[in-house]
């Protein structure tokens, strides 16, 4: 049984997004990986990313990186 998990980090950051690194592992190795800008205002992904909860997943991260962002 292969175990799946990704993982998200913001490599660069502007006043209107995010890049950030998606790598997509497989028995705890990476497998696939690419680059995301996730724009800030318009709280959408480009290019975007194909299934619902991969996208919900790096949607959830962006928000959740910008409000640790904001409390500091």
């Amino acid at each position: 049984m292969a175990l799946t998990a990704i993982r998200f980090s913001v490599t660069a950051r502007t006043e209107n997004s995010l890049t950030v690194l998606m790598v997509e592992e497989q028995n705890h190795w990476p497998d696939a990986w690419k680059t995301i800008d996730f724009l800030i205002y318009e709280k959408r992904v480009d290019p975007d990313i194909s299934g619902v909860c991969r996208r919900a997943q790096m949607l959830r991260f962006c928000e959740s990186y910008l409000e640790q962002q904001h409390e500091r």
